[in-house]
């Protein structure tokens, strides 16, 4: 560890962090976790560097994994990511470019003028792709424009009615809450249809209604010390309305009452068992830290590390 802290002083590289990383863990506690998640930071400090910036987010989020309520290493993973989105736009706005003169010089004006729109879905205010698309527009001849008019309406016809098709099936099953975002994806592509209009309008009053009565039966669960029953309206109406505030506050309320008391030897357990889960799903043992996360939830049910890293075992498994 003294090693480590001097090289990071004066300057660690890739290798040593390497090697110290594969050491890994031979105690599960948090002061191992912790020096551990110091390495990780490195080492993504280091891929940022040289802007291997999908590398870096990894690497960080290895380390949050360590050390998950280290909101120093949250905020910065929400710069890597950023970062990383940009170079990417960047590099996507490049590749469809060069698209777009290729086609330009081919002489196939429909298809260069298309990539040049892409790249304004990408960069609103990229002067060389809104010079090139006034250029092309006055180029393409007036039938051919007006027959790719025609097929944009139909497909932005086809994608409308595809929308509000399958908001209609959810609104028969009563699943208010993702009618209401086909619908807004239907009027997004004519925001001029009425029948969407009138749908939408219908939809937000009946999931509103759906949500003020599940709140009401959760609250009587809640008065009535069924705090189980209670959670699972309350995450009901967070799954259709994500920002419900009652339902967040009444949550974990329910939670703090159910929560059960551990002792400093049970604590002290459930945190090595974490940190043995976390070991195991870095090895790609996800049974066996499935197996470490299921001991934690048995005595500590609301675990949120634990069931983060339930999540995230789960996602890999797809």
């Amino acid at each position: 560890v003294h090693t480590l802290s001097l090289s990071v002083r004066f300057g660690v590289t890739m290798e040593d962090l390497e090697a110290y990383i594969k050491k890994g863990m031979k105690k599960f506690n948090k002061e191992e976790a912790s020096r551990l998640a110091r390495a990780y930071v490195q080492q993504a400090n280091i891929y940022h560097r040289n802007k291997e910036y999908a590398k870096a987010v990894k690497t960080l989020e290895t380390a949050s994994l360590w050390q998950p309520d280290n909101k120093k290493i949250l905020r910065k993973l929400a710069d890597f990511r950023k970062t990383m989105d940009e170079n990417l736009n960047k590099r996507m706005i490049e590749r469809t470019r060069l698209l777009a003169l290729d086609y330009y010089e081919k002489g196939d004006y429909l298809l260069s003028v298309q990539y040049w729109q892409s790249v304004l879905e990408i960069d609103k205010e990229n002067q060389e792709a809104k010079k090139y698309v006034a250029k092309l527009e006055k180029l393409l001849a007036k039938g051919r424009k007006l027959a790719t008019k025609k097929i944009a309406r139909k497909r932005k016809a086809e994608k409308h009615s595809l929308y509000l098709n399958a908001a209609l099936k959810s609104l028969e099953k009563g699943n208010y809450a993702y009618a209401i975002k086909n619908l807004r994806r239907a009027l997004s592509i004519l925001p001029s249809s009425e029948k969407a209009k009138l749908l939408l309008s219908n939809a937000e009053k009946e999931l509103k209604l759906s949500i003020n009565k599940r709140l009401a039966q959760a609250d009587k669960f809640y008065r009535e010390k069924k705090y189980t029953k209670a959670i699972a309206i309350y995450e009901s109406v967070l799954k259709d309305s994500p920002q419900n505030v009652p339902a967040k506050k009444k949550i974990k309320m329910c939670r703090s009452f159910l929560k059960p008391k551990l002792s400093a030897s049970e604590l002290r357990r459930a945190e090595q068992l974490y940190y043995m889960a976390v070991d195991a799903y870095l090895k790609n043992n996800f049974s066996l830290s499935q197996k470490y996360i299921g001991e934690i939830l048995a005595v500590d049910p609301f675990n949120e590390a634990a069931e983060k890293l339930k999540g995230k075992i789960k996602n890999a498994l797809r």
